[in-house]
């Protein structure tokens, strides 16, 4: 995993409205077969929370969500021109 983060969007007033939870991955894929299909890519996902939730409490919430669905994304990448 390459980065996780929990970031502010600040509204009118400086009060910040949403959190965002992002998760990173950085995934370098090798084709020895065919050199040219081989890609280096940062996958990211995020899912957006009330800015009352902890950084915790969003991490045990998001997590398996996120992670799924950038697994699924890595897939795709992965195997297209299969």
């Amino acid at each position: 995993m390459k980065n996780v983060t929990l970031s502010t969007g600040i509204s009118h007033g400086d009060i910040a409205k949403l959190n965002r939870f992002t998760i990173s991955v950085k995934v370098q894929c090798t084709n020895s077969a065919e050199p040219d299909k081989g890609f280096e890519t940062t996958f990211s996902r995020y899912e957006e929370s009330p800015s009352e939730e902890s950084f915790e409490s969003a991490k045990n919430k998001y997590t398996d969500d996120i992670l799924n669905l950038t697994i699924e994304d890595i897939y795709k990448k992965a195997f297209v021109n299969w």
